[in-house]
Order: C-alpha cells, then structure tokens, then sequence
C-alpha cells in the first residue's frame, strides 16, 4: 500500500481493522464459539475487493506489462479488476511474454492462477487456432465467447 502512496494513516487503520479479528458462525438461532482469523481478509469483507485490487496493482506493476495506451500501439493489453483478467495480444509470442511474466510476478506474491477458470478466445482471420492453447505448464481451454464483469464478449465482437 506504501508502494501505492497510500497514506500511513490508512494503511494503519486498514492493520487495525485486520488485527484480532474473531467471527461466530450462526446456524439457525445458535451461535459458534469465537474463531480467530489469523490471515486473509473476512469473506464478503468491504475491504477485500480493494485490498485485492492494490494487490493486483502491484502483480501487475511487478510483471512489466505496459499499462498506458491501447492494444492499438503495442503487441500486448491488460484489462484487470479484482480476480478478473483479460490479457490481449496481437502475437502469440506477446501473449506467452505477458502471461508468463505476470504468473511469475503472481506467484511471487502468493497469488496463482486458476487454469479450470482461464480460458482463451481468438479473434482473426488465422483459422487454424481451434485447438487449446497452452503457454508454460498451462494448457487453456479455446471458447468463442466470456464473461467479463457481467458482459458477454465473442470473437466478433458484436455483443
């Protein structure tokens, strides 16, 4: 968060709030005994989403993708919100660069990547791209539509 500018003040807060933290688990009208969160935030927790984001901010940063301009002046673009991430590239070469640089900068956070969850979509005229990609030890599964954050996205890109 320093890295970030963020100041001490929040950051301190932020600790404070995360600090000896106990939850109760209600089932029906009874209530759990106190169990402590020693890591991690509170699922559903408001500053999950963001702390998430900061951290992702910095994998990004880590990783040397280019994150000023559009994929129309460099070979490779990153979308990112939370656990939502769209890589694109005009070159497989590009996509195997950037995708192997932000896993690394991922994994040297503590993060990994969710390969049931990660998919590939090609949209070109090269129609000899049917078959799963795979990058590294990952192999990704080829669709012609996702989701991301709540919109639809095909090859077209009429939707």
């Amino acid at each position: 968060m320093m890295e970030f500018g963020i100041p001490p003040k929040l950051i301190r807060l932020v600790k404070m709030t995360m600090t000896n933290v106990q939850c109760s688990v209600r089932i029906q009208s009874h209530l759990s005994e106190p169990i402590s969160i020693t890591c991690g935030v509170r699922h559903g927790d408001k500053l999950a989403c963001l702390l998430f984001n900061i951290a992702l901010g910095k994998v990004i940063r880590d990783s040397g993708i280019q994150t000023r301009g559009t994929i129309f002046f460099k070979t490779a673009q990153i979308l990112a919100y939370a656990n939502d991430i769209d890589i694109m590239a005009r070159t497989t070469l590009a996509l195997n660069e950037a995708f192997l640089n932000l896993e690394k900068s991922a994994r040297n956070m503590g993060l990994v990547i969710n390969q049931e969850k990660t998919v590939y979509m090609y949209s070109g005229k090269d129609t000899t791209l049917h078959q799963d990609f795979a990058i590294g030890n990952y192999v990704f599964q080829r669709v012609d539509n996702f989701k991301y954050l709540g919109t639809m996205v095909n090859k077209m890109n009429n939707r």
